[in-house]
């Protein structure tokens, strides 16, 4: 199982905006064949910051969803539309959860 977090921090002001962006490219990555679950969570002290948490079956279905939101036109405007919204790059990274 893999487990993907993207770290965001809007502009001031622009986090009303900035999640309902964030709403639609999760909704998005959700319709992906092996996502599991799409998750967004919002700072309690800092509400600027947001986790975008995704679920994947596997490395090969969450591989192929990032490909496929490369291709999307549609996640491709979103991407975009969010950006001029964050106070800095969003961050990415990819886990495989560990047997214990």
């Amino acid at each position: 199982m893999i487990i993907s977090i993207g770290r965001l921090v809007f502009k001031p002001g622009m986090e009303a905006k900035g999640l309902e962006t964030v709403f639609e490219n999760s909704a998005l990555g959700a319709e992906q064949k092996g996502c599991l679950e799409a998750t967004v969570l919002q700072n309690l002290d800092n509400p600027a910051e947001v986790l975008l948490i995704s679920k994947w079956q596997d490395q090969v279905s969450y591989s192929n969803a990032i490909t496929n939101l490369k291709r999307d036109p549609k996640a491709r405007r979103l991407f975009l539309k969010v950006l001029p919204q964050l106070e800095k790059q969003p961050t990415y990274a990819s886990y495989k959860i560990l047997p214990t």
